[in-house]
């Protein structure tokens, strides 16, 4: 009833209520323009021209170490080979690197095998891990 009586009271009301927010908002806008300048991330741990990753030779395989082979039907039969071969890559600091190919060719188990989800059966990998 008392809304009915004064309506100006809840433009007055809801424009307190602005006003508080506009003051908060405004604060934390100030705090941020007024605060200083974010010290650099020093580049000297990695230069720009050293390979983040880098896998020589490598041949990767999803079986893991600990697992028995599989008997063979037959002693003339060939040993499994690895899933992915023969990878030379590096990619290095800053560049922009696309894996493409067509759907079942190996991409995602590229990555599996940088990260370390698969077994590396011969090469090397050498993957930096940045802490940010």
């Amino acid at each position: 009833m008392f809304l009915a009586v004064f309506p100006e009271s809840e433009v007055l009301s809801l424009s307190f209520s602005a006003c508080a927010i506009a003051a908060a908002s405004w604060g934390r806008i100030y705090t941020f323009l007024m605060a200083s300048e974010a010290v650099p991330v020093s580049s000297d741990a990695h230069p720009v021209n050293t390979d983040l990753i880098r896998i020589s030779n490598g041949s990767f395989e999803w079986a893991k170490k600990d697992d028995p082979p599989a008997p063979a039907a037959d002693e003339n039969a060939e040993k499994p080979k690895s899933f992915i071969h023969d990878i030379n890559m590096s990619i290095k600091k800053g560049s922009l690197t696309a894996i493409i190919g067509p759907v079942g060719c190996g991409k995602s188990s590229l990555f599996s095998a940088v990260l370390g989800e698969m077994n590396c059966v011969s090469g090397k990998v050498k993957c930096i891990r940045a802490l940010t």
